[in-house]
């Protein structure tokens, strides 16, 4: 039996008669034999693998978007592996780099350090990268997905605003997070002619216990006023700033998720 049969039995692209099918199955059976993935990528040069490059994996929000993406993949040929860089840049550019060089056929990315310049050199230009909340004006020549933080930030501010809330605080992201959801936090506040305490709000990062330190800015401070409520950019700053921190005057955290009022979550 050829070569070319076995190949055309293994690869399911050509007619090949059940008897010559049965075979040929049986002795790959019998043999134990696995066709080379590697092998077969140098020669068809696809890997069907995409790279998801995070910061954080332990941060709910990323199990939620890697199934999401996975189940996408899936229905093409394709699979996702997860490389979780801890928000630090070194290890981002080297899996960036390393990633490229196992050649994989497309790059998902999340990043505060890397640079469109950072990819490119990478990746030669050549290779399908999408930039997860990237926008267009600060990641020329590279896809972008983002959801309206500016309106996400807003509906929840004014929601708070409505339920008779005045002293509202906000916790924002790390530096590299963008404006939007300050912007929709103060546009909100102004439109109720609502102070924002403090102003400019102070941060904390994406991490469980990131904002533990957040109720002792306002213990003895003259800064701003203890605020009776307040909105975290992740459900994690969120499960640091327990209402029973802030004092009896302070009851409702609320964190925010995505891009509308139902994704605002009460703690």
């Amino acid at each position: 039996m050829s070569k070319t049969t076995v190949s055309h039995v293994l690869s399911g692209k050509r007619a090949v008669s059940p008897g010559t099918r049965e075979r040929v199955q049986r002795s790959i059976d019998a043999l134990g034999y696995r066709p080379s993935g590697p092998a077969r990528s140098l020669r068809t040069r696809k890997t069907h693998m995409v790279a998801l490059i995070l910061p954080d994996i332990t941060n709910p929000f990323y199990p939620v978007l890697a199934r999401g993406l996975e189940e996408g993949l899936e229905a093409h040929g394709y699979r996702a592996f997860i490389c979780s860089s801890d928000g630090d840049a070194n290890r981002e550019r080297a899996y960036l780099n390393e990633v490229c060089d196992r050649g994989v056929d497309g790059i998902v990315l999340d990043s505060f350090h890397l640079t469109v310049d950072d990819v490119h050199a990478a990746t030669g230009g050549r290779l399908p990268t999408v930039w997860i909340g990237g926008l267009q004006f600060d990641h020329p020549g590279v896809d972008s997905v983002r959801s309206d933080d500016e309106a996400g930030a807003y509906a929840g501010t004014r929601h708070l605003v409505e339920r008779g809330h005045r002293r509202i605080a906000m916790i924002d992201g790390p530096v590299g997070s963008g404006t939007a959801r300050r912007d929709g936090y103060r546009r909100a506040l102004a439109e109720a002619g609502v102070a924002a305490v403090p102003e400019p709000p102070l941060r904390a990062d994406y991490k469980r216990g990131g904002a533990a330190w957040w109720p002792t800015a306002f213990s003895g401070s003259s800064r701003a006023p203890r605020p009776c409520s307040a909105r975290t950019i992740s459900s994690r700053s969120a499960s640091s700033t327990r209402p029973g921190r802030w004092g009896s005057r302070s009851r409702t955290i609320w964190r925010w998720s995505g891009s509308t009022t139902s994704s605002w979550r009460r703690s």
